[in-house]
């Protein structure tokens, strides 16, 4: 794997409203939002094919590692430093699989999220956990493969907006799982 050109283009995965989570097929939003936030997200894979999420054990969810990005920092940049906070882990970051778009025209609100294909070099040091992360009871959660991490996505105790990442959520694992199936 190799680490990704930060402006790579990735092929659209998803498109969700936040007040109506789940509709199909909706275009891509043209305008432009008050508040876009850029974030990345990991598909971490170890060397026998198990998969890692977040479990945010408080609220019956899982998620992918990864999160906003800080101004100035590439993607591969932002995806190194949210993956060690979260994980602890370090990682190898490798294909691009695809973006999503969340959106809230009511809230004036955008969120683009950049997905890749992560191999788990080293389980490190301990996260570095925010504190609204402490109080969802984020951990790691080891699946032993991409259909295992999709089934347990899919069963996210959520509601609201919440519905809105478990689809986004479904997608990327579902968009990696064909990427690396092609391997």
């Amino acid at each position: 794997m190799s680490t990704p050109k930060p402006a790579a283009p990735l092929p659209l995965v998803l498109v969700d409203d936040y007040t109506q989570p789940g509709q199909a097929d909706l275009p891509e939003p043209t305008e432009a939002f008050g508040l876009h936030r850029q974030a990345v997200r990991a598909v971490i894979v170890d060397a026998a094919g198990a998969v890692y999420l977040m479990h945010a054990t408080r609220f019956g969810y899982y998620k992918l590692p990864g999160g906003g990005m800080d101004p100035g920092e590439t993607r591969a940049e932002a995806l190194h430093r949210e993956i060690a906070e979260e994980t602890g882990f370090r990682v190898e970051i490798g294909a691009g699989i695809g973006r999503t778009v969340q959106y809230d025209r009511g809230e004036n609100f955008r969120q683009d999220s950049f997905c890749y294909l992560a191999r788990l070099l080293e389980r490190g040091a301990a996260p570095a956990l925010t504190a609204s992360e402490q109080a969802a009871g984020f951990e790691v959660a080891q699946f032993p493969n991409i259909g295992a991490a999709i089934r347990a996505v899919m069963s996210s105790r959520v509601e609201g907006r919440e519905c809105s990442m478990i689809l986004r959520e479904a997608a990327l694992l579902a968009a990696a799982g064909r990427k690396l199936a092609l391997k």
